[in-house]
């Protein structure tokens, strides 16, 4: 069957079947039974699987709720190895004349402008041999050289792409950064600084609105994808306090890419957003990208056997024990897969390796031989390394037929509790006014509500109830309204509801810890001309991962002036 005809029998099916939805709304006035057919359309039909060009924004989360497990298993064997040098940040090898190079800046230079650049090569990278240092004058930032590189066969020319922090964390969340390319004619002894490729959305940290500035797209890794054409460099990036902390819960991954033919060259650069790659690489907005649109810290590689590209590496948001800070405790090595970079439909992530006190965070892939850094077959290999660890590591890692669960988290991400108009994520840059849980405008029915103390908490507190038919509910006038709630190991389940129609069951539960940031509930598009309700009552069951009912309400945000142009609601 063509794909016109086969959507157009979709289609079909549908509207028949929401017809009888809305015959069941017209004999009994019952919205929610309307609410239950629309769900029983969407699980009866696969629409997964139906290939279109444009999707709404709700699809990405579709496919995460229905993909509880990877559609392949893995075996692995550990091995200890002593990497060249345990930088803090993923490594990328390249292939000069059939020889596997490894240039970097060591740590001691990172910061000193003008650098050595040590250089070792070898027939893989368990065999590498120290060649004479190079230098250069990278001065401006600082010189992480070694996250990134690429050899042009037709030109000899050596590229690479450098870490660049701007100044230091002080008393800040952390530092700006940016991504710089440098050049080199002799195999890395001598480099040319070409200049920036990756720069955030503003050039200075007080140009920023709010609390929080953007700190920047770099801390990368970097794929060259031959097969389609283009380079890609994904980055961690986040909005980070101007005076405090790091929030780790806050941290996401975002991603620009530049075709092979404009070799990297600045402002050939595009970052990914809302699904469309035009956003300049210089001062460009994107969108946050990866399993709940934070994903994996690792690097890339395509796999023949699966016919995927696999990103292998810890989960971008845990905490980093050097530095202050809250954010996810499990460290485990995970992988994700995706079929199109330029979608970047990746997977839920599932552990590769099942260990949460893992605190070697640096990863290196190559195929079986540990040459090649963009193509493996059945079996790869994943170096595992890191600043202040000791000795590391070699995963040697067999791919075969199976599955494997997926980690579990939330529907939705974690956000700070205000908004940063400069982000090109929609919920970033959401246009809302936030109501706490003490006020006065929140309605609370059901004895038994307390008052929870904890400064990640909006206003440093949560009113909590795990009693059924406990509720909580205000009234609003707006497009938007989201709920905060904390997930954690003892929360229970909620309905919500909207002006006395049920949306979701919302299960609160999350094993591994708890999560003040992040939101329990999104729904948007709503009318913004006339007034709503959300009612959020506590239910008596609960996941039987959980140790209670506990339902801690937080706040609710909701967008005032109507001016939301993106429909959501889970």
């Amino acid at each position: 069957m063509k794909k016109k005809q086969f959507l157009l029998v979709i289609m079909m099916a549908l509207c028949g079947m929401l017809a009888v939805g809305l015959g069941v709304v017209q004999d009994n006035g019952n919205k929610s039974v309307h609410a239950v057919k629309v769900a029983d359309v969407l699980t009866s039909v696969d629409l997964r699987q139906v290939d279109v060009t444009s999707t709404s924004s709700t699809t990405p989360e579709i496919k995460k709720a229905t993909m509880s497990s990877l559609p392949f298993a893995w075996e692995v064997t550990k091995r200890q190895h002593a990497w060249p040098e345990n930088a803090d940040y993923p490594m990328r090898q390249v292939v000069i004349d059939g020889e596997v190079w490894l240039i970097h800046v060591p740590n001691e230079d990172f910061y000193k402008g003008k650098c050595r650049v040590c250089r070792y090569k070898g027939p893989d990278l368990e065999h590498l041999v120290r060649q004479p240092d190079g230098f250069a004058d990278f001065s401006g930032a600082s010189s992480c050289l070694g996250c990134g590189m690429w050899w042009d066969e037709q030109t000899r020319m050596l590229y690479g792409l450098i870490h660049s922090e701007l100044e230091s964390i002080g008393n800040q969340g952390w530092c700006g950064k940016k991504t710089r390319l440098a050049t080199s004619k002799d195999l890395g002894l001598t480099w040319t600084l070409v200049g920036d490729i990756l720069t955030r959305a503003l050039p200075n940290k007080q140009d920023y609105s709010g609390s929080c500035f953007e700190a920047g797209p770099a801390d990368f890794d970097f794929y060259a994808d031959v097969k389609g054409g283009y380079f890609y460099v994904t980055c961690w990036n986040a909005f980070v306090p101007k005076e405090g902390k790091i929030n780790w819960f806050t941290l996401y991954s975002e991603v620009a890419r530049c075709a092979i033919a404009d070799k990297m060259a600045p402002g050939k650069w595009f970052k990914f957003r809302d699904g469309a790659w035009t956003e300049p690489g210089l001062g460009g907005k994107a969108s946050r990208v990866g399993f709940d649109r934070r994903g994996i810290y690792g690097n890339t590689i395509y796999s023949t056997y699966l016919k995927k590209y696999l990103r292998i590496g810890i989960h971008a948001g845990v905490k980093d024990s050097r530095f202050p800070g809250i954010g996810f405790e499990d460290c485990s090595i995970c992988v994700s897969t995706c079929t199109d970079l330029a979608k970047q439909d990746w997977s839920p992530m599932a552990k590769l390796l099942d260990e949460p006190a893992n605190r070697i965070f640096g990863v290196v892939l190559s195929d079986a031989r540990g040459g090649d850094p963009v193509t493996c077959g059945q079996t790869l290999r994943a170096y595992n390394y890191w600043q202040n660890v000791g000795i590391g590591r070699v995963l040697d890692i067999t791919l075969k037929e199976g599955n494997k669960p997926s980690r579990y988290f939330p529907p939705h991400d974690s956000y700070t509790y205000e908004s940063h108009p400069e982000s090109g994520d929609r919920i970033e840059s959401r246009k809302t006014r936030i109501v706490g849980s003490a006020d006065t405008d929140i309605r609370y029915d059901g004895d038994g509500w307390t008052v929870e103390k904890n400064e990640h908490y909006y206003q440093g507190q949560a009113n909590t109830a795990a009693k059924a038919g406990q509720s909580v509910q205000f009234a609003f006038q707006g497009s938007d309204i989201y709920w905060r709630a904390v997930a954690s190991g003892d929360a229970g389940k909620a309905d919500v509801y909207i002006d006395g129609v049920l949306q979701k069951t919302v299960d609160c539960f999350f094993p591994e810890c708890a999560l003040p940031y992040q939101f329990a509930f999104i729904k948007t598009g709503l009318d913004s001309k006339r007034p709503h309700t959300i009612k959020i009552v506590v239910r008596s069951d609960k996941n039987p991962g959980s140790s209670g009912t506990m339902i801690r309400h937080i706040a609710f945000e909701y967008d005032a002036d109507g001016t939301s142009k993106f429909v959501v609601g889970y």
